[in-house]
This record gives structure tokens, C-alpha cells and sequence, in this order.
């Protein structure tokens, strides 16, 4: 007599989805924390959006002339810590002025230099 799975199979993707949820508060946290290291919480609107099943484990959007950042969580995978995944998301928030303006087709060399001064001012508060 064959044995049907389908119970276990509800209950592992409803466990999952209760991982994935409380992976995704940590990184809201984890977020929020590297931020605040880098001296630059509250200089962003950061907003976030839980997507299992995204391509990758995290995803940042920019706006940077508003300052608004959407930071897209799809879970974790064993290649990454949530200690890395986050430093690496605020790292990304904290250059951002810097590509935007890269990719400006009329970026005048005092903003590039401005926005480079704002990143090394922070970058040495936090170095030893």
C-alpha cells in the first residue's frame, strides 16, 4: 500500500516559509545595525520586501536622488552568512551616490569628488 507524502510536504514548506520569515526579520535587524555602524542610518529611506524564490539572496534598488533604497530579501543559501549578506547590502547603500553619479551622463568632477569624501569620512571613522 503506497504512502502518500503530501502532509510532510505542507508541513516542510510551511516550516521553510516560517524560516524564511524569521531569516528575513534578522535581516531587517542585521540591516538596520551595519547601517548604524557605518554612520549612516537615517540618511536613507530604506524600505524592505520579502521575496522567496528571488534569484539571488538579496537585492537593493536605489533612488538615489530621493535617498530611497528597496532592499529585496529571497532567503539564504549556504554560500553566505547573514553577517556577510547584510554588510555587503549596506556597503552597496553606502556607495551608491558614488555609481549613480558614474553613470550620470553630466557628472561634474566636484560632485564625484564630494561623494568620494563623504565614503573615505566614514570609511575612516570605522577603520582601525
Amino acid at each position: 500500500m503506497a504512502q502518500s507524502n503530501a502532509g510532510l510536504d505542507v508541513e516542510r514548506t510551511a516550516m521553510k516559509s516560517q524560516t524564511g520569515r524569521r531569516d528575513f526579520e534578522r535581516f531587517k535587524r542585521g540591516i538596520a545595525a551595519a547601517l548604524r555602524k557605518l554612520g549612516i542610518d537615517g540618511a536613507w529611506d530604506v524600505r524592505f520586501r520579502y521575496v522567496p524564490g528571488l534569484d539571488s539572496q538579496a537585492e537593493s534598488t536605489f533612488d538615489v536622488p530621493h535617498r530611497m533604497v528597496t532592499m529585496e530579501f529571497g532567503g539564504l543559501s549556504g554560500t553566505c552568512s547573514m553577517h556577510a549578506l547584510t554588510r555587503h547590502e549596506a556597503v552597496h547603500v553606502l556607495v551608491a551616490e558614488m555609481a549613480h553619479l558614474s553613470q550620470e551622463r553630466y557628472t561634474s568632477e566636484d560632485a564625484m569628488i564630494a561623494a568620494e569624501e563623504r565614503v573615505a569620512t566614514i570609511l575612516e571613522k570605522i577603520l582601525p
